[in-house]
């Protein structure tokens, strides 16, 4: 007799599913035959949860986002960066640009802000500290960081991984001291001495 699971156990188990068969088939081959399969639940189960293939697999991605995109203080912001930005390329790698491609293109008409809404839901839950331990160094000014100005090294990275299918270590460190540092000393009125 299997023993009945719910809520984040059952979620978890599912989310660890989706991306076995993703590796194992890919994103073209997984099913919600397969998922319910190898999650050890019915295709019922996960139809209540996501109407769309797409939306499983997304909430799955986001789901891993969040785990691998906490952030130890490095003791700077330069260096927290770094940290976030390979965690997230080797996590989209393993995921790989073909699937990630083919589910942007199976989107349904109208479901870009959902699904922007679900990429860009661990911004601020992985920023917050980071931004907060910048400026207690000093890296950083008092003012708030807007929202864009905060997703914008995810933003850059994510543009790199889709479009080309890689970012290099020089790309993270091209994003970082660039594009990212001087906008944010900036925004948020550092004094550099």
């Amino acid at each position: 007799m299997t023993r009945r699971r719910r809520g984040t156990e059952l979620e978890a188990d599912i989310f660890e599913a989706v991306r076995a068969e993703i590796t194992e088939r890919g994103y073209a081959g997984l099913t919600y035959e397969g998922v319910a399969a190898a999650a050890g639940t019915s295709k019922t189960v996960l139809y209540r949860r996501w109407d769309t293939k797409v939306e499983m697999v997304m909430a799955a991605m986001v789901d891993v986002a969040r785990e691998v995109l906490t952030v130890p203080d490095t003791g700077s912001l330069t260096g927290d960066l770094r940290t976030i930005l390979c965690r997230m390329r080797r996590r989209l790698a393993e995921i790989g640009p073909r699937t990630i491609r083919s589910l942007l293109a199976d989107l349904p008409d109208g479901s870009t802000d959902s699904v922007i809404g679900l990429i860009t839901s661990h911004v601020d839950d992985v920023m917050a500290p980071v931004l907060e331990r910048a400026r207690a160094r000093g890296e950083l000014g008092p003012r708030p960081l807007p929202t864009r100005a905060a997703a914008l090294p995810f933003d850059l990275a994510r543009h790199e991984i889709f479009i080309t299918g890689s970012m290099s270590d020089d790309t993270i460190d091209e994003i970082i001291s660039t594009c990212v540092i001087p906008l944010w000393t900036t925004l948020t009125g550092a004094v550099h001495s």
